[in-house]
């Protein structure tokens, strides 16, 4: 018989309660702040890696909403994976704030994506750097899984190390609905294969927005869902030589979709023959449901830096050979002036509902098949009208009652609108005389495309840069703006005094401009660092007015910047005596400024003991005053002595003993060195003569002993100057 039954019972259930109180705890749902720090473990609001963290949020759900901050400093080598998390909802968010950590991972073909979103809902990610280690697979990311509401902003996606054809794209959007990509750079290799697609949209009701999307194999976007916007995206392959069809924005066949103020040019870095398509935007849409609207975007430079021709055609906005149903394009400036073999503006096959409004195509070839529009099959219902078509042929239409796709080239306004006075009404030929097309700047200065596009009735209110339309707009993307405004300021220029840089701080020198009417006594700057925003930054100036005497011009100066590889700076005038600066075509500007690989060479290793070595310093022009060269030799390797020599070639003094040398740079504030270099040093010496006497008439075999790697010129005579033999036999 038990003499305590009571006290056994009432231990029994306060361990019962001691157990469920530790489930409980452990499944606590998550609300607050935490940290993600790979340097410390595991405990209290601290994550030691991304997985724990997901797999805390999975686990116990959340119950308000929560806010993870990542340290920087040792890349996380995972991949950074969610699922569906219960408890969030439009109050019970999720955000991860990464500071610029690095995530990086060595993908597999199961495991593909660095970034997995599946079923997550009311997300943010930001401000991360996500690195493929594979040189095969990877993508940047997957949502799918009904995932909703989720943001992928300010993330730098590295996918520069996969170079296979086929194993990767960028950013995937499945089923999936609401999210918002805004703000990344998504960068493919500078070579071979890697993501075909930069951004790949499936299901519907998404934004792409701001996005620099680089070096893919095929497409800078794949819009395959409905209810999409695309805009204000910069969609290039500036750093490719790949031979491969360009497709800055592929659409296949969405109901309703707006790609609106985006820029799409270079589409490669190469010379030589390019024999595959360039295609600016490019697709089908048989849908006559809804509208795909395309207007305020501006494609360019279709040669890259380059040479290249192509043997692929080359269009500017192409519907062919699909269906262009339902599609309007208004204000668009497509610049086709530096590619001379000819290339076609806009290009459609067959279409219903078709309206082409208000757009600027300039053609640089007067001969050949360049054409500024080709429509494959006459179409009463085409709505056509006001565009402006300059160099080139005028266009090529099929006449009217042809049944197949015979289109027929007018090399004149004139002798197309007597054949086909109902289409392209009111459109024109005129050059648009771009204020200057090399930094950019496509506002027409031509005074006959002035205010004299057709008003489209609120349909596009602003132009690529942001600035109103009137109710007759000028034609193409951009808008003009007069200098003639108050409160508009300019940037000119983003630069560090030294030309050639060690990695870094700097000081950023940004070069400003009064362009206005009014004197500007302040500007209000926001700023980015690789895409991240910085503090912004209230700058005092007094800059007279542009028409009037006085100094127009400052310099504005960010102290301390790192700069460490490239990287990329970028600045806009938000306020100007604290107004808005209502010219936005003058005051964003965009630079990438990278350090220097210095290398030391030398013209040989081995020399003489007396001889004098000569050394040169890679990169060996491009110094400025604020590059400081400093030559220093030593006699181990690890003490050094600072030796005359200030320039990029440097001729030593003659070298006698066993020495290394190395160049120190002084960069403004930034110090850094060179590789060494050691030189094998021979003292040659002959130290004996064989068979050097001979009896009588005959031949002689003479030898000598010398040391290690001495070459031996004979002669007949002390006084002879050209050997008679060279070698030792």
């Amino acid at each position: 018989m038990n003499p305590y039954p009571r006290l056994h019972k009432v231990a029994a259930i306060a361990l019962l309660l001691i157990m469920s109180l530790s489930q409980k705890a452990r499944a606590q749902a998550l609300s607050g702040t935490y940290t993600i720090n790979n340097t410390q473990l595991t405990g209290g609001n601290n994550f030691h890696s991304f997985t724990d963290f997901t797999t805390a949020l999975s686990t116990n759900g959340i119950s308000g909403p929560v806010t993870a901050n990542v340290t920087p400093g040792i890349p996380y080598t995972e991949r950074l994976i969610l699922g569906n998390i219960s408890g969030s909802s439009t109050l019970n968010t999720i955000r991860i704030n990464g500071n610029g950590a690095k995530v990086q991972f060595n993908n597999t073909n199961t495991q593909r994506e660095l970034l997995v979103i599946g079923g997550t809902r009311y997300l943010t990610i930001d401000s991360l750097h996500f690195m493929t280690l594979s040189d095969t697979f990877g993508n940047a990311a997957r949502i799918f899984n009904n995932a909703a509401y989720d943001t992928i902003s300010h993330c730098y996606f590295e996918m520069k190390n996969n170079a296979v054809i086929g194993q990767g794209d960028g950013i995937i959007i499945e089923d999936a609905q609401y999210c918002y990509i805004t703000n990344n750079t998504i960068d493919g290799p500078d070579s071979g294969g890697g993501m075909i697609f930069g951004i790949v949209l499936g299901n519907k009701n998404h934004i792409v927005r701001k996005n620099i999307i680089r070096d893919f194999y095929s497409a800078g976007v794949f819009l395959g869902g409905d209810s999409v916007i695309i805009e204000n995206n910069d969609i290039h392959r500036l750093g490719r030589s790949i031979n491969a069809n360009f497709y800055g924005i592929r659409v296949n066949n969405p109901k309703y979709a707006i790609i609106r103020n985006n820029i799409i040019h270079d589409p490669f870095n190469r010379t030589g023959t390019f024999t595959q398509d360039f295609r600016g935007i490019w697709g089908e849409k048989s849908d006559t449901t809804a509208y795909l609207y395309i207007y305020n975007n501006l494609i360019t430079n279709v040669l890259g830096n380059s040479s290249a021709i192509y043997s692929g055609p080359v269009v500017g906005i192409n519907f062919s050979p699909n269906s262009a149903n339902n599609v309007a394009i208004y204000h668009n400036t497509i610049d086709l002036k530096n590619y001379l073999s000819g290339a076609s503006g806009i290009s459609i096959f067959q279409a219903v509902n078709f309206i082409s409004k208000n757009n600027v195509v300039r053609n640089g070839s007067s001969t050949g098949n360049s054409r500024g529009f080709v429509y494959n099959y006459y179409n009463t219902a085409l709505q056509t009208r006001s565009n402006n078509y300059y160099g080139g042929n005028y266009g090529a239409c099929s006449d009217p009652g042809t049944s197949a796709p015979n289109p027929v080239s007018y090399s004149t306004k004139a002798s197309f609108d007597a054949m086909l006075p109902l289409v392209e009404i009111n459109s024109s030929n005129y050059d648009p005389q771009f204020n200057n097309a090399n930094t950019g700047d496509y506002r027409p200065t031509n005074p006959l495309l002035f205010q004299t596009g057709e008003s489209l009735n609120g349909l596009v209110n602003t132009d690529i840069n942001g600035n109103p339309r009137p109710a007759n707009p000028t034609r193409g993307a951009y808008e003009w703006v007069s200098a003639s405004q108050p409160n508009n300021g300019a940037l000119n220029a983003i630069t560090t005094r030294s030309t050639l840089r060690c990695a870094g701080n700097y000081a950023l020198r940004v070069a400003l401009q009064n362009t206005g009417t009014n004197n500007i006594d302040s500007i209000r700057f926001n700023w980015q660092i690789n895409g991240v925003n910085q503090p912004a930054i209230l700058f005092p100036t007094n800059m007279i007015a542009a028409n009037a005497s006085g100094v127009h011009t400052d310099t504005m100066v960010i102290p301390s910047v790192a700069i460490n590889g490239t990287t990329q700076i970028k600045v806009w005038i938000d306020k100007v005596n604290g107004q808005t600066d209502i010219d936005h075509t003058n005051d964003t500007m965009q630079v990438s400024l990278s350090t220097a690989a210095f290398a030391l060479n030398s013209v040989q290793d081995t020399l003489c003991i007396g001889k004098a070595a000569v050394m040169k310093l890679s990169p060996a022009a491009g110094y400025n005053s604020y590059n400081n060269i400093q030559w220093q030799s030593s006699a181990d390797n690890i003490s050094w002595t600072d030796v005359p020599g200030t320039q990029a070639t440097y001729l030593a003094a003659p070298v006698n003993t066993q020495s290394w040398y190395r160049v120190k740079l002084t960069t403004e504030n930034a110090i850094c060195y060179s590789n060494t270099r050691q030189f094998t040093l021979l003292n040659p010496a002959i130290s004996g003569v064989s068979n050097d006497t001979l009896c009588g008439s005959g031949t002689a075999s003479l030898q000598v002993q010398t040391n290690t790697g001495t070459m031996v010129n004979w002669y007949t005579s002390p006084a002879a100057t050209s050997p008679l033999f060279t070698g030792n036999p």
